[in-house]
């Protein structure tokens, strides 16, 4: 059962944006949509969820592109961090004003959503910030190789995560290793759902006691948990 927390709570209006979604965003956007609040979603292509209203911003391809190469990736995520704030204008003129919004910076989409909504709490889904030792750069000499320019480039990829990181009220990340990988000062406002024992300890021993129990049963209970968990991190924003 939810927490009393979520269904005593006035009704919110929460905004989830992903390029994909609802990508990791799946089964809170549900959850807060079977409690009752209003929850929107935007995204390039993707699908819409039970309850969830879906809508799509198209990026429009730019006359012409940077001639410095470690520039091009930032000016497309610029352009998709354009395309979707134009529909975040077109849900405010429209009325909508979220409480919430929820996002994945990864491809710029967060950029601008305190431009169009100052006051709405913004909070940062930390998937990844790139890094040059000990993640997936140079992970095998054999088919990569150290480089400044790959360095640079790299530099210039978590630009939109450092934007991101700024901005958010809140950050939250799936693990205490992807935490770990943002940058000292953002760390004290990321949450890890998984370190909430208190949480877990439930959904592990149902899974454990569940009679048909299969090899993905503590997976599930475990994607519940953290799910739960998200909630509980967007009505704390609301406190």
């Amino acid at each position: 059962m939810p927490s009393t927390a979520f269904t005593t709570k006035p009704p919110q209006k929460i905004l989830f944006i992903h390029q994909n979604f609802p990508g990791q965003f799946v089964h809170v956007a549900t959850e807060l949509a079977r409690l009752g609040h209003e929850v929107v979603a935007l995204g390039i292509k993707g699908r819409s969820v039970a309850g969830v209203k879906f809508l799509r911003y198209q990026p429009k391809v730019p006359d012409r592109v940077s001639g410095i190469e470690a520039a091009i990736d930032f000016e497309t995520k610029i352009v998709r961090g354009i395309a979707c704030a134009q529909v975040m204008e077109q849900l405010k003129s429209g009325g909508f004003t979220p409480d919430v919004v929820v996002a994945h910076p990864g491809w710029g989409e967060a950029l601008f959503c305190k431009d169009v909504w100052p006051a709405a709490r913004l909070v940062m889904f930390a998937e990844f910030f790139y890094g040059t030792q000990g993640t997936d750069y140079n992970f095998d000499p054999e088919f990569t190789a150290d480089t400044l320019a790959g360095r640079m480039r790299l530099r210039i990829k978590n630009s939109v995560h450092l934007h991101a990181l700024h901005a958010a009220d809140a950050v939250y990340a799936p693990t205490q290793w992807q935490a770990s990988q943002l940058p000292p000062q953002y760390q004290s406002k990321t949450q890890v759902t998984p370190q909430y024992n208190a949480f877990m300890l439930p959904y592990a021993a149902a899974a454990a006691a569940d009679a048909d129990a299969d090899a993905g049963a503590f997976s599930r209970h475990e994607a519940a948990l953290g799910d739960k968990l998200t909630c509980r991190l967007i009505f704390v924003l609301q406190q």
